[in-house]
């Protein structure tokens, strides 16, 4: 392969790149302004669970329109009262009998009022 051509391939791919985060950033502009809904996934693949919702209680591993009314994680709250869109991922492991699920918030959207 010669020079110009490896000069092509970068460039498409550094290209491919730029787009890839500049339609990410735009994503999640529109998805905070409201133009756009926040899409409600769950993925798992093997121990590993990626779940995104809108939910009122951002520091709650699973949304708060799932809970019953008395849970702490339940969306009423006399302090939060706007929405947000939060992305976790959950791994869970085994220690003998014991199951442990570690959580890790990977994005926090405040939604804007519409």
């Amino acid at each position: 392969m010669n020079v110009v051509a490896m000069w092509r391939l970068g460039a498409a791919g550094g290209g491919m790149m730029a787009a890839l985060v500049m339609a990410t950033v735009l994503l999640g502009v529109g998805v905070q302004r409201g133009v756009v809904g926040p899409p409600q996934f769950e993925v798992a693949l093997g121990p590993l669970q990626l779940s995104g919702f809108v939910t009122q209680t951002p520091n709650c591993r699973r949304s708060s329109y799932a809970y019953q009314k008395s849970s702490l994680c339940s969306g009423a709250s006399l302090y939060m009262t706007s929405d947000y869109f939060a992305v976790w991922m959950l791994h869970r492991s085994k220690r003998g009998t014991v199951t442990i699920e570690r959580a890790r918030r990977l994005v926090l959207i405040h939604l804007e009022e519409r």
